[in-house]
């Protein structure tokens, strides 16, 4: 009996491990679903009204694999106006108002039992005017999380996932930012608190952790038995 219950013991506490590494906390993800856009179209693309011609141009985030949880970058804004002058010029281009549709795409891993999830941020601008050294123009997104479960999702189910994004994203003047006219959409991706992502227990893991307790409570009472 001794020798069964540290067998027992040993290999749940041994599987157990390798399910544990074997649930490697990343998410993959995408933004270049369809649905992703301007004013409610596919469009890419947003063209002044008035003034100089400029561009406000939006490039996807194709695929990413990141851990969890940490900062993740969900696009690009890149704005561009090569006539605009400087604010003191007084020669800049005027953005109507509009909105901006940004698809998430959970593709996984994740666990077994939750499939890929679809969810939607939606951003909303005044507009305004822009110049070669200064931009007016903000979008505010509402919701600010999507996720866990099926918080927020258009379609599926986003597991013990959440995608966080920062309320408002500035959009930096053509000659400003870290690489010109570009601005990042920045937000979060976690897991429930307390919880990986993809370590949700499944049915074999908790098979799994109910032998190794159940062998560790009978080692204990053979030892209280032996004093």
């Amino acid at each position: 009996m001794k020798r069964f219950v540290q067998t027992l013991t040993t290999t749940g506490l041994a599987l157990f491990m390798i399910a544990a590494r074997a649930n490697a906390s990343t998410v993959t993800f995408n933004t270049n679903g369809s649905g992703t856009g301007f004013n409610g179209t596919s469009s890419l693309v947003l063209n002044s009204t008035s003034g100089a011609a400029a561009t406000l141009t939006f490039l996807p985030e194709p695929s990413s694999t990141i851990g969890v949880p940490t900062n993740a970058n969900y696009g690009i804004f890149t704005i561009l106006c090569n006539s605009c002058s400087n604010l003191a010029g007084g020669g800049g281009a005027i953005f109507p108002n509009f909105t901006f549709n940004l698809m998430i795409n959970n593709t996984g891993p994740g666990p077994t039992f939750a499939p890929i999830a679809t969810g939607r941020f939606v951003g909303t601008s005044e507009g305004n005017n822009v110049y070669r050294d200064q931009s007016q123009i903000r979008i505010n997104w509402v919701p600010t999380i999507l996720g866990t479960g099926t918080n927020n999702a258009l379609t599926g189910n986003f597991g013990a996932t959440s995608f966080d994004i920062n309320q408002t994203s500035r959009i930096v003047a053509p000659n400003s930012g870290a690489n010109d006219g570009q601005t990042t959409v920045q937000g979060t991706v976690r897991g429930m608190t307390g919880v990986p992502v993809a370590d949700i227990p499944e049915p074999v893991t908790l098979g799994v952790v109910g032998c190794t307790l159940v062998g560790l409570g009978l080692t204990r009472r053979k030892m209280r038995a032996g004093r």
